[in-house]
């Protein structure tokens, strides 16, 4: 008989873990009206566009710094009496 009920427990538990896990309605997001932004989409569309040029020139400044600092750091390796040696 313990053999029974704990077999049945052990469904009982697993069928409420998957009740648990399933998705519960989301009402809370829903808007009772349609939204109408104080905005135009052309004000939107421009911020996003300027945040991904912005994105693009930080990464081009970056890249470009980096290229400066190999070749002064190239410069000051290959000077006579630095110790490295040159390439012909």
């Amino acid at each position: 008989m313990s053999r029974l009920f704990g077999r049945a427990a052990g469904v009982a538990g697993g069928l409420g873990l998957v009740l648990l896990a399933l998705p519960g309605a989301a009402s809370a997001h829903a808007l009772s009206k349609t939204f109408e932004s104080r905005l135009p989409l052309v004000v939107y569309l421009a911020g996003a566009a300027g945040a991904v040029a912005l994105s693009f020139l930080f990464v081009l400044v970056r890249d470009l710094l980096l290229v400066a600092l190999f070749a002064v750091l190239l410069v000051a390796a290959t000077r006579p009496g630095s110790g490295a040696p040159r390439s012909p």
